[in-house]
């Protein structure tokens, strides 16, 4: 399928999101980090959340329960915005892989970047847990 062919709207993004990039103060929420804001999908912004998601249950940093309910919330978000199943997957895809090759040179990353490698090129378009990491 040709991407350029078929792509959703053009939003604010900030192209690099994840939960290090938001300040919550209890009240606001604020961003930071926003040198690569553009215009973009709203799924590129929505995979890189699920992505570091996934990848953080996989290194064992996010208990089941509240990746969980992060990838449900996500899903929710999903219907709210101009989204397609076919986009989303596609940068899902695209993001797990970047975070794959990020961590690649990363000594920490050897107990879980093999599971994480494979997961990503399963080409799975699943926004739920990856079949590993630390179930709590």
């Amino acid at each position: 399928r040709d991407l350029r062919e078929h792509s959703d709207p053009l939003v604010t993004s900030h192209r690099d999101l994840h939960e290090k990039q938001l300040l919550w103060d209890g009240d606001r929420l604020a961003l930071i980090d926003l040198d690569t804001a553009s215009q973009a999908e709203a799924a590129l912004d929505l995979a890189n959340l699920i992505a570091h998601t996934q990848l953080s249950f996989v290194r064992g940093t996010l208990d089941a329960a509240t990746a969980v309910s992060r990838l449900h919330l996500f899903d929710e978000v999903a219907g709210c915005l101009p989204v397609s199943d076919h986009r989303l997957a596609t940068h899902l895809a695209s993001a797990r892989l970047r975070l794959g090759c990020v961590h690649a040179f990363r000594p920490a990353s050897t107990p879980w970047l093999p599971a994480w490698i494979e997961y990503a090129l399963s080409a799975s378009p699943s926004t739920s847990l990856p079949p590993c990491g630390e179930e709590s």
